[in-house]
């Protein structure tokens, strides 16, 4: 059990830093996808304080140049859409197993 936590943890953390990367390079779908995973995440694993940690400067200015960029529509069904995903699909599509703009629930 403590294993599966550290695990969701873990990947959570990469997926912030991949979304980051996602974002630098003009992906805000897919950086709000991996951000709306994390959150998941972290909430799955007992951690909501960590997901909506509004000292974390760096989710915030990813989140609000994605927000700028897809509106604010396109942006909250991106996210939704990373909070539905399994921890498997998150992990696939954090891996590029499931293309950066290709829904990953197809």
């Amino acid at each position: 059990m403590a294993s599966q936590l550290t695990d969701k943890m873990d990947s959570a953390y990469c997926m912030r830093g991949l979304a980051t990367v996602a974002g630098a390079r003009d992906e805000p779908r897919r950086a709000m996808r991996l951000l709306g995973a994390a959150e998941a995440l972290l909430e799955d694993a007992g951690l909501a304080y960590l997901a909506h940690e509004t000292t974390n400067q760096l989710h915030h200015r990813v989140a609000s140049a994605a927000r700028e960029r897809l509106g604010e529509r396109a942006w909250k069904e991106a996210r939704d859409e990373g909070r539905a995903m399994s921890f498997e699909q998150a992990v696939e599509y954090a891996l590029g197993e499931i293309g950066a703009d290709a829904s990953p629930f197809t």
